[in-house]
């Protein structure tokens, strides 16, 4: 009887591949969507490794990746005169430095919303790499908030600079040192900052990082900021200027309307008024 089944089952299998009438045997298919984003597993320095040297940085994730828009996604401060040379392949991402890096500095590398896995497109959104060219990180910290000084909405498109020339041409003159991008309702935070006083400014432009135009947005803190004591959130307010020539107006009379506008904001919030 035994034997009898085995024949049976022997010549089914047999029919199986000699006519098209059975079913083809297929792998199964479906299965969960992979809703992660890829994980850092190596860094190579390490992160917030410190004596830092060379100019070659390697990340290791754990799925393959892909990087997007990263001239758009990724800011190094201190700021670079040239920008990094990255490139992602398989699982790794390599990061080359074109600068001479300055000493006893701590650098911080914002991906932004770069980087990627290469089957779903899951976003790893705000990963930073952070290494020091000394023997310590740099600690100090520093936040706050950006609203347009006319009705007190946010425009999460505007960046956060740090200036270390404390002179108001600094703004329309240089490059900032520091940059940070503001999140969706508006709040931006400088972490790993060197214990020292800045001019703090937020302006929105085609990518640019000086204030070349009356017709850009453009916001200021009142006074100088000190990493070293300051520990309260910093509220600016943002304003286009009057359309006059950039020339004939400098910073000081800038700053002067954009109070006059932060004033009269806020005695509507105070009377109820929008």
């Amino acid at each position: 009887m035994v034997k009898s089944s085995i024949h049976l089952f022997v010549i089914y299998l047999l029919g199986c591949f000699l006519f098209s009438g059975c079913a083809n045997i297929v792998p199964p298919v479906g299965g969960p969507r992979d809703s992660l984003s890829p994980k850092l597993v190596k860094a190579s320095p390490s992160l917030n490794a410190t004596n830092f040297q060379g100019n070659r940085i390697n990340l290791q994730f754990d799925e393959f990746v892909e990087l997007q828009n990263i001239y758009e996604n990724v800011i190094i401060t201190p700021t670079q005169e040239r920008f990094p040379q990255i490139d992602a392949r398989l699982r790794n991402i390599t990061i080359k430095l074109k600068d001479t890096l300055k000493p006893a500095t701590t650098y911080t590398i914002q991906f932004g919303n770069a980087i990627r896995d290469v089957n779903e497109g899951n976003i790893l959104s705000n990963f930073s790499y952070v290494f020091s060219t000394g023997n310590k990180l740099d600690s100090m910290i520093l936040e706050g908030r950006v609203l347009l000084a006319e009705n007190g909405k946010v425009d999460s498109t505007l960046i956060v600079m740090l200036h270390g020339n404390l002179n108001d041409s600094a703004v329309y003159k240089e490059n900032p040192l520091y940059i940070t991008r503001l999140n969706g309702k508006g709040y931006f935070k400088f972490e790993h900052l060197p214990a020292r006083k800045f001019i703090l400014y937020a302006l929105k432009g085609a990518g640019g990082r000086k204030y070349t135009s009356n017709k850009m947005l453009f916001a200021f803190a009142d006074s100088i900021v000190n990493t070293a004591s300051n520990n309260q959130p910093v509220n600016l307010y943002a304003f286009v200027a009057e359309p006059n020539n950039l020339k004939t107006q400098n910073v000081a009379e800038i700053k002067t309307k954009l109070t006059d506008k932060k004033i009269r904001y806020q005695l509507n919030l105070e009377n109820g008024v929008q």
